[in-house]
């Protein structure tokens, strides 16, 4: 039993030297435990400000296409008020002519009766 228990000791004897070189490893190894823990957050905080950017930048750019598409309605509104514009100019343009012709078979229409009046007029005479 002696012999057990001192051999049993020689054997935990290099295991406690063991547990006593890793010590320091141990104590070399929680530093960069820390060290891991702050590149972790650094990581984090990166990650949520690219997530920040991308929202921003996905934000930018559905304004980007609001502001063409409204530019796009004006563009079109004021093409269907070009359009108008020429339609009633021509519509103008073309009650003008109308009237100037009209004018004009009056003005016909009259020198035809005075001619006329000036004729039975002189044959009375």
């Amino acid at each position: 039993v002696t012999n057990a228990l001192a051999e049993n000791e020689k054997g935990l004897a290099p295991n406690e030297q063991n547990a006593e070189e890793m010590d320091p490893k141990l104590q070399a190894i929680a530093p960069n435990e820390q060290h891991a823990e702050e590149i972790d957050q650094k990581f984090q905080a990166i990650e949520a400000v690219k997530n920040e950017a991308v929202a921003v930048q996905e934000a930018v750019l559905r304004t980007i296409k609001s502001m063409e598409e409204e530019h796009d309605a004006v563009i079109q509104s004021f093409r269907r008020s070009m359009l108008e514009r020429e339609n009633t100019e021509m519509t103008i343009q073309q009650l003008q002519l109308e009237h100037a012709e009209k004018m004009q078979l009056l003005e016909n229409a009259m020198d035809e009766r005075m001619k006329k009046m000036m004729l039975e007029s002189s044959s009375r005479y």
